[in-house]
C-alpha cells in the first residue's frame, strides 16, 4: 500500500500523483510501480516544459488565436467523450503541443495554445 505522503517525500508533486492516477483508464486496474510512476511523471514534466516555453512567447494582452485554441480543445474533448479516456486525450494533446515550432510560433498562436490549455486544465488540474 502506498500513501500520498510517501510519494510526496519521494519528490513528486501532488499534481503529478493526480496525473498518475487519472492517466490509467478508470476501467483498468491501476498498476503502481516505481518505474510506471517515473515514466508517467516524466511525460507530464516534459509537457509542462513545452508549455512553459510556449508561455514565454506571449507578451501582455495578446489576443489569442482562437483557431489554434479551438483545435486543441476539440481534439481533447473528442477523446474525453470516448469513455473518459484521459490517456489518449492527454497523449494527443502532448503530440499536438510538441509539434509546434517554438522558433516560428507567433505570439497570438502561443496565446491561443495557452488559453486552450488553461481551459483543458480546468478538467485535468495538472498543467498549471
Amino acid at each position: 500500500m502506498y500513501y500520498i505522503d510517501t510519494l510526496l517525500e519521494q519528490g513528486y508533486e501532488i499534481q503529478e500523483i493526480r496525473f498518475f492516477l487519472i492517466y490509467c483508464h478508470y476501467r483498468q486496474k491501476l498498476n503502481y510501480s516505481d518505474e510506471n510512476m517515473r515514466s508517467v511523471v516524466e511525460k507530464l514534466r516534459k509537457f509542462r516544459g513545452i508549455v512553459r516555453a510556449i508561455g514565454k512567447k506571449i507578451v501582455q494582452r495578446t489576443n489569442p488565436d482562437t483557431r489554434v485554441a479551438q483545435r486543441l480543445k476539440q481534439g481533447f474533448e473528442e477523446k474525453m467523450d470516448n469513455d473518459l479516456n484521459v490517456r489518449v486525450a492527454f497523449n494527443e494533446l502532448y503530440e499536438a503541443v510538441s509539434t509546434f515550432n517554438l522558433t516560428t510560433l507567433g505570439v497570438s498562436e502561443a496565446a491561443g495554445i495557452i488559453h486552450a490549455l488553461r481551459e483543458i486544465d480546468g478538467v485535468l488540474k495538472i498543467i498549471f
